[in-house]
């Protein structure tokens, strides 16, 4: 008893301790606020001042600099010709992903049922992203005849909103730009797989799409009783 008393007030003298030089800390600063004087920007120039001298004597015969171009006229030149070289940089286009239209199924089924839309607004193949989303959900599934996705398994519409995002940071956005605009291209010499982006050419491989952790289920369990007794 008398060990927990001590370590309570010790442990209370370093609150206080710490509270004071907190304390005294704000008191100085706010002592140092009353005190400081007020910048005076009255003889500074601004960006456009310096511009407007630099171009007037690079513009006058008379002048000793005359014909030599200022650094700011330069950089102005610099950004004028990347606009027209690479008019994509001034329009980035952003990653959209349409909320999943997740249902109940029937017993132990997902239906997603605008996972077409949602592979056409990203610009992929549809059994890519269906592939991914198998892998990432350990799961299986199949198309029905109104073109929507019957997952096995019960699965929540953030779960599948998670696996759309894992998605689109894997195999949309330029890790470069944060730009959309990209497309996937195979090199079959290689075996690799590449993203490419549109808007600043920026080049990366991707990684292929590994079946995830599945449970094993009844049927799997029965399929495979079936094929050690033949």
């Amino acid at each position: 008893m008398t060990s927990t008393v001590e370590e309570d007030a010790f442990g209370g003298y370093i609150n206080r301790r710490a509270e004071r030089e907190q304390r005294e800390r704000i008191e100085a600063f706010q002592s140092h606020l009353e005190t400081k004087q007020i910048l005076d920007t009255s003889g500074l120039q601004t960006g456009k001042d310096i511009y407007d001298t630099q171009q007037g004597m690079f513009s006058n015969p008379e002048d000793e600099v005359q014909g030599t171009v200022p650094y700011f006229m330069l950089l102005e030149r610099g950004y004028q010709k990347m606009a027209e070289k690479n008019p994509g940089l001034t329009r980035q286009q952003k990653c959209t992903i349409k909320p999943p239209n997740v249902k109940n199924g029937g017993a132990k089924r997902t239906l997603y049922t605008n996972i077409e839309g949602t592979a056409e607004a990203l610009n992929r193949p549809l059994d890519h992203l269906k592939e991914f989303l198998f892998a990432e959900l350990g799961t299986t599934g199949s198309f029905d005849g109104n073109r929507a996705l019957t997952l096995k398994g019960r699965f929540r519409t953030n779960q599948i909103q998670n696996v759309l995002r894992q998605y689109a940071n894997g195999y949309i956005v330029c890790q470069s730009c944060s730009s959309s605009d990209t497309k996937l291209v195979k090199d079959t010499a290689r075996r690799l797989q590449f993203l490419i982006c549109s808007n600043c050419q920026a080049k990366r491989a991707v990684t292929g799409i590994r079946a995830g952790y599945r449970a094993t289920q009844r049927g799997d369990r029965r399929a495979a009783r079936n094929a050690s007794a033949q």
